[in-house]
């Protein structure tokens, strides 16, 4: 089967295969089914290898940059987590959602850029718009999974340069007219749905939304988003003491 050929191509990090069947017509997108491999794209094998030129190529010829794996990861995430900067460069030239979240797990690119400790990357990804206050699906900001993937050992110096970047650079959301501040969320809470506090529409687990994590304050998206209802994103603004620092961009 080609398909899976060029799959196990990219992964042996073997370009004339994979140009070749590129040039065949063989479909860049197709998910491994091999037991273990997680139903990675050619485009995660190219990436996991660190082969930013087989990972051009992938992409030149029609990879999805946004293609999800088992997991719920996308190649900017695979990228990111593995510390690829170059990688993680092209992808979001091509177009890659630096804020994507994982439908599985609920974590960022910039999650898992933390969770090994890629300060480099980190630091590309706020300067891209990647948000510095999200939730995954268990409740935990990029601030608080620096370094527990285990695979790499993060330093104390790594981990503070970190946390000057996640403090001084990105997007923070605020909610003007009601002194909030926004994680970004995507139905990370398990049981009942819960609604927006405008709108009292339901909050459902696939859209994403926006929380208080102080008080519970929610909004869907279109209260967010296409309202009138005074919300804005702050860039590159943040502050220790929340309800004194939101008080500057009260209506």
């Amino acid at each position: 089967m080609r398909d899976a050929a060029l799959n196990q191509a990219a992964l042996n990090e073997n370009i004339d295969l994979v140009e070749a069947y590129l040039l065949e017509g063989v479909d860049p997108n197709w998910k491994s089914t091999l037991p273990n491999n997680f139903q990675n794209s050619s485009l995660h094998q190219s990436i996991f290898r660190g082969n930013s030129e087989i990972a051009s190529l992938l992409i030149s010829n029609g990879a999805d940059v946004e293609i999800e794996n088992q997991l719920g990861n996308t190649p900017l995430m695979f990228a990111a987590y593995y510390g690829h900067i170059d990688i993680v460069k092209m992808l979001v030239k091509n177009g890659a959602n630096v804020n994507a979240f994982s439908t599985k797990t609920g974590y960022t690119a910039l999650g898992k850029a933390c969770m090994q400790g890629h300060e480099g990357v980190v630091q590309f990804l706020l300067e891209n718009g990647a948000y510095s206050y999200t939730l995954d699906r268990e409740g935990h900001t990029p601030q608080e999974v620096i370094g527990i993937s285990g695979e790499r050992r993060v330093s104390s110096q790594e981990e503070t340069e970190i946390l000057k970047l996640l403090s001084t650079k990105g997007l923070r959301l605020y909610s003007k007219c009601h002194h909030h501040e926004l994680a970004v969320v995507l139905g990370m809470f398990a049981g009942p749905v819960s609604t927006c506090s405008l709108c009292q529409s339901p909050l459902l687990p696939e859209n994403s939304q926006y929380m208080c994590p102080s008080d519970g304050f929610k909004l869907c998206h279109n209260c967010y988003v296409i309202s009138n209802k005074g919300y804005s994103t702050i860039e590159n603004e943040s502050c220790g003491e929340f309800p004194s620092c939101l008080k500057l961009f009260c209506l």
